[in-house]
Formats: C-alpha cells, structure tokens, sequence
C-alpha cells in the first residue's frame, strides 16, 4: 500500500484509462485483499477509494487511509485509485503507526459513560492535573460546564 519504493515489491501498478478521447494514467495504490503494511496522510492530489458495493469515496488532502492502530494483519477491501500523477501521501509504517498512538497511554484515563458503559472522554495526566484531550460532544459539554445547579444552556446566556 505504501505509495513509494518499488513498484513491484510494493504491489503497486499503473493502469491507462481514456477519457474524452485524453490517456490519462491512473495509479492503482491498493487493490481489494491486498496487505496494508502502512498509514497515510493525503499530501496532495485526489484519490478515489471505491467500495466492494459500487459506492466511489473521494479522499482529498488531509484525508487518511491505511491500517488501524492495530498489529494485527490487515487487509485492503475495494481499490484505491490516484485521479492525479502527482499526488503525494506521508507514510508511517503499522509499527510505527502502532506505537505512536499507543505511547503515553498509561497518562490517560478512560471516563466511562453511566448509562453505555463506553468511553466517553479521555483525560490525559498533566502536572497541573488532567486534561481533556478527546471526547463525546455530550461529555465534552459536561466537562465544560460541572454540575452547579444550572444547566449548560442557562450557563452559555450568562456568560455570552
């Protein structure tokens, strides 16, 4: 999957593709079954990840694919196709991947919701106490406003 080395070793290939009387050259990145070795961030350019079920998703710059935070193989479904020659992606292999979002994970703290029993926010341990560093809007709003009496939309018209 990782849209730079060696085409062969990498699985990669180059299709032609004609449109409107034009040869345009469309680079197949990942096709379905194909073992990700690698997240990616879109750089520049456009690609297209079209679904097993027809359905075409246009990815643009900022947009991610590849593995997830897991080491467990994993497995391209549908194919991802560059719509431009020049498109760029940075590529963080799966360890690499892996270990980032998992370092530092013994200085967070999961908050559960009462009633799912899921994670509802992440506090990360800071030394002047901890942090909200991710969470639902519901329990970012409860965050924002602790229990006082007031609900959070009497608070919003006292404050703004």
């Amino acid at each position: 999957m990782t849209p730079h080395g060696d085409i062969k070793s990498r699985g990669l290939f180059a299709s032609l593709f004609y449109r409107d009387g034009l040869k345009l050259l469309l680079r197949t990145i990942s096709g379905d079954g194909e073992e990700l070795d690698s997240w990616a961030v879109l750089l520049s350019g456009k690609v297209e990840l079209c679904h097993l079920d027809g359905r075409k998703e246009l990815l643009e710059v900022g947009k991610s694919f590849g593995v997830t935070p897991s080491l467990e193989k994993q497995y391209h479904r549908g194919t991802l196709v560059s719509l431009e020659p020049d498109a760029q992606f940075v590529c963080i292999e799966q360890a690499q991947y892996y270990d980032i979002l998992h370092r530092g994970r013994e200085n967070m703290i999961d908050v559960l919701d009462q009633v799912t029993g899921e994670v509802c926010l992440v506090k990360e341990k800071r030394m002047d106490g901890p942090v909200a560093i991710r969470g639902t809007p519901k329990a970012r709003v409860r965050q924002s406003f602790p229990s006082t009496g007031l609900n959070p939309a009497d608070k919003l018209t006292i404050f703004g």
